[in-house]
């Protein structure tokens, strides 16, 4: 996983010892190499070897508030902002109330939907979102 992309408080899946996934969530970068992870008050380091990103699932956007318009494409209404996402083509449009369209970009895991939300202004949502199904 190329971890130059990820931000504080984004959510990964980190391999421990006994590579065995668990997510974590990043608490710091460090020289774009390393990411810091916590769980239950411990500080992990790890490599882009040793993370992976956690890919959307109709789960996951299902208890994010995301509702199923038709067999793919899942929407919702966040501050101002309709998001519309599309499984099979792995797209995202992010529109105003006014109907603008503020961005359109491909992404496939919970930390790039982070960045979008994070990207409009939206922080808390993106530190608050549900990464498991």
């Amino acid at each position: 996983m190329d971890i130059r992309g990820l931000q504080a408080g984004d959510f990964v899946l980190y391999k421990g010892t006994n590579d065995t996934y668990r997510y974590f969530k990043v608490t710091e970068i460090i020289k774009d190499l390393m990411v810091a992870v916590m769980a239950g008050g411990i500080r992990y380091y790890a490599g882009s070897d040793d993370c992976r990103p956690i890919l959307l699932t109709e789960g996951i956007l299902g208890r994010n508030g995301f509702v199923l318009n038709n067999s793919s494409c899942f929407s919702r209404e966040i501050g101002g902002y309709h998001f519309a996402i599309d499984l099979d083509s792995y797209k995202i449009v992010c529109t105003k109330e006014s109907g603008d369209t503020v961005l359109q970009l491909e992404l496939h895991s919970v930390h790039e939907l982070q960045n979008i939300l994070r990207i409009v202004g939206l922080y808390n949502e993106a530190n608050n979102l549900y990464y498991c199904e």
